[in-house]
């Protein structure tokens, strides 16, 4: 391929398969390089990367363990080029970023993030239904731009909802927190049930968002599919 050249890929140049143990560096390297950058809260925030993947890490380690975890290879390379993070709610544990109690090794803008996190999940009472015993949230999702045109994304949400099956899920959830995910979940048959505005999103006492700096996305919004 030359220089300024499209790429031409073909659907069965990429396989999805369940995450790996080995698979961990090069699953955090990839939403180190492709996610946290963009990621419009701690944009807001003026978060740096540096910070954020301390706890992104953390999270990553408990995540990558669910059944429903996938990622997408590129069969040429065996290059993961894509990946759908994934945590089993229940009512026992219903909280995708942990307990607040927990944020204070981090630093203090880090722990704003995640009390945002929180606060956007926690708009939702998604155990009200007394019939839902497990729900899927979607904790992260990221694809190489290199490999953008080739629905990867779709086929990534479409696999882990067919593992949530499987597990028993009755729901799958998430919180789309920038324009760009709310339009993939919504044309992915996701239901709006919540919304956050981040222009008058208040915590501790102040208003922590630059949305100026959110490149156009002024809300957060919590989505749900049954399953």
């Amino acid at each position: 391929m030359t220089e300024g050249t499209k790429a031409s890929f073909k659907p069965e140049d990429f396989e999805l398969r369940s995450l790996q143990g080995k698979d961990y560096t090069e699953i955090l390297e990839l939403f180190r390089e492709h996610f946290l950058p963009r990621e419009q809260i701690s944009i807001g925030l003026e978060l740096p990367v540096e910070e954020h993947v301390l706890s992104f890490q953390d999270h990553l380690k408990t995540w990558r363990e669910c059944e429903a975890s996938v990622c997408a290879v590129y069969v040429p390379t065996q290059e993961i080029v894509g990946a759908l993070l994934t945590k089993l709610l229940t009512r026992n544990d219903p909280e995708t970023f942990g307990k607040e109690e927990n944020f204070s090794k981090y630093s203090s803008k880090l722990q704003m993030l995640l009390k945002i996190l929180n606060h956007i999940e926690s708009t939702v009472n998604i155990f009200e239904d007394e019939k839902l015993e497990k729900v899927l949230e979607l904790a992260a999702i990221t694809v190489n731009p290199k490999f953008s045109g080739q629905r990867i994304v779709y086929r990534l949400i479409e696999e882990t909802e067919k593992r949530a099956r499987q597990m028993g899920c009755q729901l799958i959830t998430t919180q789309a927190a920038n324009i760009i995910s709310q339009h993939v979940f919504v044309k992915a048959g996701y239901e709006t049930i919540s919304e956050v505005d981040y222009e008058t999103l208040e915590l501790d006492g102040k208003r922590p968002l630059k949305v100026s700096n959110m490149n156009g996305t002024t809300k957060a919004i919590v989505v749900k599919k049954y399953l």
